[in-house]
């Protein structure tokens, strides 16, 4: 959920050889002026080799971008699909190896991607992307401000891109004007719509091979006949993550019920979960025993997902678990789940600090009330209770 940055020009790399005989003269990369469009059957009938410009970091960035990739893949079955992303994002090859063929890394390109920068790792993987001629280049990465460059570095016959209404659309490329609003999975299916085939919004799960060691860390719990519930309560963003008495309070409530009740997390959030935890013993920690498709597969096997506006939504959603999802984003109706049933929002009453003056330069708490958190624990055990009830557990397990 990364939004792209202000176009900043990139250095071009230097002469790139290919295979075959040497070109006449070596020269910068082939600008964006010489990529044909994509305008006709016979164009498409000759794409065998597809570049997917995804380059942001999160686990729902990704995943959110599948329905695109399988309608890609609908179109051209026997076609080759590279990501050309972050490193990060490899798990995407177990998770999804129906429509993604192989990663091309970019990590470290300034302004695109996370720090630290890495300006010649990054344009050696570009490089090597222009050495593989694709023949066209799709840009799912954002409004085109800077990743349009991007995309017309890879040197791809042709190319299809979303652009900013607001800027010139990119010479010689099948440009579209980025729409202000909409849901994220619609987005770069309309995109990807223009290549003449119509595909659906919903999210699949990872490939099962790829989640089976999550489904048996699952398997390795105490879990009662009401079920498992996994609660997440961190998040990339601090300003994201609802407080952790929140949290804490949501835990008790489970296993005075009789729930089994885990904490994920990653690394990164081990602090979070260790205080829900000082405050609530009987959580499990499964905190960093999980990568993306573990983590999958531990929420396939979960009666109810509580988590902050994250990832691990987009996972539930995936595996059609049911979820509640407490909400300090800005924008539910571009990164809130589309299934409103099975998934529960819940916006939260108070303003994540650091809002009001644009990105936050550190980690910082949110805040909250004593009066209001009650509020909150309140509106959030309601839905709690509402989708356990909605939602009840197998009638025999295993």
């Amino acid at each position: 959920m990364t939004p792209e940055h202000a176009a900043v020009p990139l250095p071009p790399p230097g002469p790139l050889p290919g295979p075959g005989p040497a070109p006449k003269a070596a020269g910068p990369p082939r600008p964006a002026a010489r990529l044909r469009p994509v305008t006709t059957a016979a164009d498409l009938d000759r794409v065998g080799r597809i570049a997917v410009l995804r380059a942001l970091p999160g686990i729902g960035d990704m995943v959110c971008a599948v329905p695109a990739l399988r309608t890609l893949r609908r179109r051209f079955p026997d076609a080759r699909i590279g990501l050309v992303g972050l490193w990060s994002s490899r798990w995407m090859l177990d998770a999804y190896p129906a429509y993604v063929d192989e990663l091309l890394p970019i990590d470290g390109l300034p302004l695109l991607c996370p720090p630290p920068s890495d300006v010649e790792g990054a344009l050696a993987a570009l490089a090597e992307a222009r050495r593989q001629r694709f023949d066209l280049a799709i840009q799912l990465h954002g409004d085109g401000s800077l990743s349009n460059l991007v995309t017309s570095m890879i040197g791809a016959r042709r190319s299809l891109v979303y652009h900013r209404p607001d800027q010139p659309a990119p010479e010689g490329a099948l440009a579209v004007p980025y729409p202000d609003r909409g849901h994220e999975v619609v987005r770069l299916l309309e995109l990807v719509d223009r290549l003449g085939v119509v595909g659906e919004a919903h999210l699949e799960p990872p490939d099962p091979a790829a989640c089976a060691r999550g489904r048996a860390l699952a398997a390795q719990l105490r879990v009662p006949a009401q079920g498992l519930v996994i609660l997440h309560p961190g998040a990339s963003d601090p300003r994201r993550r609802w407080a952790v008495d929140g949290f804490a309070a949501v835990a008790r409530w489970l296993l005075d019920r009789h729930l089994a009740v885990a904490a994920t997390g990653t690394e990164a959030e081990r602090d979070v979960v260790a205080e829900l935890r000082r405050r609530e013993p009987e959580v499990v920690d499964l905190c960093g025993r999980t990568d993306v498709n573990d983590l999958a597969g531990l929420l396939s096997a979960a009666r109810l997902v509580v988590t902050n506006d994250t990832g691990v939504s987009h996972l539930a959603a995936a595996v059609r678990t049911p979820s509640v999802v407490t909400f300090l984003g800005d924008d539910p109706g571009r990164w809130a789940p589309l299934d409103s049933v099975r998934h529960r929002l819940v916006p939260l009453g108070h303003v994540p600090e650091g809002d009001a003056g644009g990105e936050a330069e550190r980690p910082v708490p949110c805040p909250v009330s004593a009066d209001l958190l009650r509020v909150e624990v309140a509106t959030v055990l309601d839905a709690v209770a509402d989708q356990l009830g909605r939602f009840p557990p197998p009638p025999h397990r295993p």
